[in-house]
């Protein structure tokens, strides 16, 4: 191959990425309109509402401080069911989901997500007075019923770990609390859910669930925002907010407000500290 042939493929390769870039149209919207427009979903302690209509939570307080921190004024616009995360997002009335949900394969192959500056840990619970299992290998049984609310994650989680269970499966307007409240009135025998989540039921609740392996972590899943697939300066912006506030300390005070149990939930390092 000639020099000229090099170079016509390097011209051609240039002008192919251009329009990916200048469809790039989300972020000309935002800045136009000087707003970001936020879904969200219940999911403490990442978002919270209380009376109906007062939004709190780490995820709520730090894109807040995003928004600060760009400049750019945050909506909070619509609370949007689990199930119906993506058509929220393609619906255009939105332009991401604020709130901090699980990031996974699936949700990715038709959404995007900022870099993930908090990790969600899981735990299989039961029934207080369930003795029929002291490892979480032992619910893989046909005679076992899992409930998961419908566009979580945790129905997943079932078929692949659990795949001789049964799944009641929840609409996606569920809350969580309601899920676990399946297990103690013995709609379902067990349930994978957030360790935060569980241990606030249990204050609410004494005695009315228990993990299947106490101290063990069942898994770890990584919490962002999701935004669409293919907004590449909006994706670089938010995440460049994002690392602001970790860096500079506001993302740890704004955590620490809502005295999240240990265990529950765990931070990602901050890239300017020294390894311990």
């Amino acid at each position: 191959m000639n020099l000229r042939h090099v170079i016509a493929l390097l011209v051609i390769s240039l002008f192919s990425v251009q329009p990916a870039l200048a469809a790039d149209a989300l972020y000309d919207k935002v800045m136009k309109n000087g707003t970001i427009r936020c879904g969200y979903v219940i999911f403490p302690p990442f978002l919270m509402k209380e009376d109906g209509k007062t939004l709190s939570g780490v995820s709520y307080d730090a894109f807040n401080a995003m928004g600060n921190a760009m400049g750019l004024k945050v909506e909070w616009v619509e609370e949007v069911p689990w199930d119906n995360l993506i058509a929220g997002l393609d619906s255009g009335r939105i332009d991401a989901i604020c709130s901090f949900l699980g990031v996974s394969a699936q949700r990715m192959t038709r959404a995007d997500f900022l870099t993930a500056p908090l990790y969600s840990v899981e735990g299989v619970w039961v029934r207080r007075d369930e003795k029929r299992f002291t490892k979480n290998e032992q619910l893989d049984s046909p005679d076992v019923t899992f409930a998961a609310t419908e566009g979580t994650m945790f129905g997943g989680m079932v078929a692949n770990d659990f795949p001789k269970a049964k799944l009641n499966s929840l609409p996606g307007t569920t809350s969580f609390t309601e899920q676990l409240l399946t297990v103690t009135t013995g709609k379902a025998d067990a349930t994978i859910m957030d360790n935060y989540v569980s241990l606030k039921y249990l204050e609410a609740n004494p005695n009315a669930i228990k993990e299947v392996q106490p101290g063990r972590i069942y898994r770890v899943l990584p919490v962002s925002s999701m935004i669409p697939m293919g907004e590449v300066r909006f994706k670089i912006m938010l995440n460049g907010a994002l690392d602001e506030i970790i860096n500079n300390g506001v993302f740890d005070k704004i955590y620490d407000k809502y005295n999240v149990p240990k265990g529950s939930v765990l931070k990602r390092a901050n890239g300017h500290m020294p390894a311990e």
